[in-house]
């Protein structure tokens, strides 16, 4: 006898298999405010989710982007990379730095 299917799509069982597979229950946000949050951009650098889960049912394939849900804010997989070896605000501080030095190297070519 056949399992019965539990979700309906495929895009349904890949929202929920990335809920469950990247700690959905941990960060405190349910599975709709989860789905929701790892959809948007960045919140560090306002990249579009780049991260990628296929998901097979039946038929019907599905590919999910989505973005990483650290302190229930999406980030992508860089940002999320650099934020392991130093916080946010360094980060935030260092980039700033060196937009300054280029600006100003810019201009002094001209």
């Amino acid at each position: 006898m056949p399992r019965p299917t539990k979700y309906a799509t495929a895009k349904e069982a890949a929202q929920a298999s990335l809920y469950s597979k990247k700690g959905g229950p941990a960060t405190g946000l349910s599975f709709g405010e989860f789905a929701l949050v790892s959809n948007c951009r960045c919140y560090v650098c306002h990249s579009e989710p780049s991260e990628t889960l296929n998901y097979k049912r039946g038929g019907d394939i599905y590919e999910l982007k989505y973005n990483y849900v650290v302190n229930k804010e999406p980030i992508c997989g860089m940002c999320k990379r650099l934020a392991s070896d130093y916080g946010i605000n360094e980060i935030v501080s260092h980039a700033g730095k060196i937009m300054a030095k280029r600006m100003h190297d810019k201009r002094k070519k001209r």
